[in-house]
């Protein structure tokens, strides 16, 4: 059977395609390998990076809640590039599936380069040119400033807990958890605690409906959680607002935090085959959206600094527009 994953997983050992120092005996300060300038876009939902396919650029998603990059199939189209079923089937949040995978003789990012890989293809309406996802960060530190909209890599190669380069009032620290391989963190919100991943990609922050239910005894529709539209573009099911009061980063709060209320597809376009181990489950039954997804009307406030070796996420406000932020002595 094929790889079964969804956009919001994480291949945590990352890509190598930079040179990553071994442990030092004795730590040394940040190491700043590479840095990106990204672009915001409409109304600031996303954030787009340039990446170059084989020599073209492109302005791809930056998605941190996709464990692969992809690519549209009307791009890999466009560039002429080979497509073939592949050994991973990925699904979106609203139950697409995705099986192909495109052959690239160069993929770039700023200053970094590697050769022959293969990016999934993806068919999702919505997706004009592909994804940047976290598999080319997973093997160093990814700092995002999204005051500056500025994508730093940093080697992993420092003192444990010395990577606050940037001045900030205060900062949170909170452990990055790798559950069935998202990029997952606890975040309090309204004094409970919850699991959460941190999504680039998405442009509003997203909780499950179970969840609202459930866990803050929401009920859908009343006052305060009123009707918000359809969910993919879907008559038959509604999402609903809600604002809680306050979601938290260990010491770091973001008030009046608007989140959408959605239900959970993304297994009702899955793998029907019956699980080897539990012939009473599908393994489509395994496909379960999170309990919550930080989007980028949250992510936008803040300067988040993900140091994946060490399994910690730094959190503080975000710096102001157009200010100019170094790394700490000796990063070059």
């Amino acid at each position: 059977m094929r790889n079964i994953f969804f956009l919001g997983l994480l291949a945590i050992s990352g890509l190598a395609w930079l040179p990553t120092p071994g442990q030092a005996a004795d730590c040394g300060p940040l190491k700043l390998i590479n840095q990106v300038q990204l672009q915001a876009g409409a109304e600031g939902q996303r954030e787009f990076i340039p990446v170059s396919i084989n020599g073209k650029t492109e302005m791809f998603i930056f998605d941190t809640g996709a464990f692969v990059s992809s690519v549209s199939r009307s791009v890999a189209s466009e560039l002429n590039l080979p497509v073939r079923q592949g050994n991973i089937v990925m699904y979106d949040m609203a139950g697409q599936v995705s099986r192909d995978q495109a052959a690239v003789k160069e993929f770039a990012l700023g200053r970094a380069k590697i050769n022959n890989i293969d990016l999934q293809v993806l068919d999702s309406p919505g997706l004009p040119t592909g994804l940047f996802g976290v598999d080319f960060l997973g093997a160093y530190d990814a700092d995002l400033d999204f005051g500056s909209d500025t994508l730093r890599i940093f080697s992993p190669d420092h003192c444990e807990g010395g990577v606050l380069y940037w001045q900030a009032p205060a900062t949170g620290v909170v452990p990055i958890r790798i559950q069935n391989g998202k990029i997952t963190v606890r975040v309090t919100v309204e004094g409970r605690e919850i699991a959460a991943i941190i999504d680039t990609g998405a442009p509003q922050t997203l909780m499950s409906e179970d969840t609202a239910r459930t866990v803050f005894g929401l009920t859908l529709g009343a006052p305060g959680t009123e009707a918000a539209g359809e969910f993919a573009n879907d008559p038959e099911h509604k999402t609903y607002a809600h604002t809680f009061d306050i979601l938290a980063f260990g010491d770091i709060q973001v008030k009046n935090a608007h989140v959408v209320l959605v239900p959970d597809l993304m297994g009702r376009n899955g793998e029907r085959q019956q699980q080897a181990g539990n012939r009473a489950r599908l393994y489509s039954d395994e496909i379960k959206m999170p309990e919550m997804i930080i989007g980028m009307n949250v992510l936008r406030k803040l300067h988040v600094y993900m140091a994946f070796a060490e399994q910690r996420l730094y959190v503080s406000p975000a710096s102001m527009a157009g200010a100019q932020v170094a790394p700490a002595s000796g990063a070059k």
